[in-house]
């Protein structure tokens, strides 16, 4: 069934919800008498990569179904593997080479330069956003098309966040008005109902610009481009979730009923250098057509990903240690630091780096994606059962 309704986005947002919020400031220590300790993961080949349409190409996102079936974004492709790591099928593919031209019309509609894909699960359906189409769809286990929703107006950078009780919630920034003249919208939660029919803001979030100071030389070809912290959600439940929006350390717990900042809490961090290599020139983000590289930070994002587990958030850092692996900070529901321990893994003889885009939670289980030694992809899992 096929719905193309009408839903553009009313950028009414109420002022003034972020002032009453309560803050909860945390020391540079967490309160376990066993904090910092090192938990090391048992690992085990999770997607058995072979040749042909076996083959990994790029993980990005991965879930697991009721039935431990594995969805893998991977590449310009949802793949679909058995709860063992064999290749079963691909469910949706795409052109990912696909965008449109910043400031264009087609048929009186906005366009805006973008490729993208994301997913989440609502059970064992699948329920993706493809900003080439401009288009959600949720698809059953076997990857038949159940419903599709053509969004209006363009969302720059859409996520599906979740889904579940009649709608959708996606994150992005709304084109503003007068097109990218009118410059960079701050990003914003959007509740979609699942028919398609109404598309209503939840919540907005101040993405402010990092200074000059903290981008670095590079292969940057427009020296007006600058970079924001990216919005950073995850849902616990069917109410609440957890949003992180800062290049600094700091989390805001957000009410899905009511778009109120419940809380927002922070802790005495120590910033971590930027030492990854810099991007190659001419790199994968398009605008007006031409293939740029972005400026570099200096220094990293305090938060690499939230993982809300049970009564607790999980909050992976950017801090890392060669010896000990990567920090994650647990916090209560409360927002009180309760906690810490450095994630080890140890591949092809170095301790593994661990980064929110290529970490994945699920159930009592770590997934992660790396190269190996071939420089082809590789995703691993390890149970989560000892010192955590």
């Amino acid at each position: 069934m096929r719905r193309g309704r009408n839903i553009g986005i009313a950028l009414t947002l109420w002022a003034g919800w972020l002032s009453a919020q309560n803050v909860v400031s945390n020391p540079k220590q967490a309160a376990a008498p066993n904090a910092g300790r090192i938990v090391e993961l048992r690992l085990q080949e999770a997607v058995k990569s072979g040749s042909g349409p076996a083959a990994l190409k790029g993980p990005n996102r991965l879930k697991v179904a009721p039935d431990g079936t594995i969805i893998l974004h991977d590449g310009s492709r949802l793949a679909k593997f058995d709860s063992e790591g064999n290749f079963i099928k691909d469910l949706y593919g795409w052109d990912s080479n696909r965008s449109v031209v910043a400031g264009s019309y087609s048929g009186g509609r906005p366009q805006i330069a973008q490729a993208g894909f994301s997913f989440i699960l609502d059970g064992s359906d699948i329920v993706c956003c493809d900003l080439a189409k401009s288009q959600i769809f949720t698809l059953d286990i076997e990857g038949k098309t159940k419903n599709e929703i053509n969004l209006a107006e363009p969302i720059l950078g859409a996520q599906v966040v979740a889904a579940g009780k009649g709608r959708i919630l996606l994150s992005g920034r709304p084109l503003p008005a007068g097109g990218m003249g009118g410059g960079m919208s701050d990003p914003v939660l959007l509740s979609l109902s699942a028919d398609g029919a109404k598309l209503t803001p939840i919540a907005t979030f101040s993405s402010p610009y990092e200074n000059q100071s903290q981008t670095q030389d590079g292969p940057v070809q427009y020296s007006s481009f600058r970079v924001a912290a990216p919005l950073n959600i995850s849902v616990s439940g069917d109410r609440f979730a957890y949003a992180s929006h800062t290049a600094e350390f700091q989390v805001k717990v957000l009410d899905l009923e009511t778009g109120q900042i419940l809380r927002t809490f922070k802790r005495d961090y120590d910033r971590v250098e930027n030492t990854d290599p810099a991007p190659a020139a001419g790199g994968s983000l398009n605008m007006g057509g031409s293939a740029i590289s972005p400026p570099r930070l200096k220094i990293k994002n305090d938060i690499s990903g939230l993982y809300p587990r049970g009564d607790r958030l999980w909050v992976l850092t950017s801090t890392y240690d060669k010896n000990k692996g990567t920090l994650i900070d647990v916090f209560d529901a409360e927002g009180r630091y309760v906690d810490c321990f450095s994630l080890k893994a140890e591949i092809n003889g170095q301790v593994h780096s661990f980064d929110g885009l290529k970490t994945w939670l699920t159930g009592d289980a770590v997934y992660f994606a790396v190269k190996g030694p071939d420089g082809t992809p590789r995703i691993y899992k390890s149970p989560l059962l000892d010192g955590v």
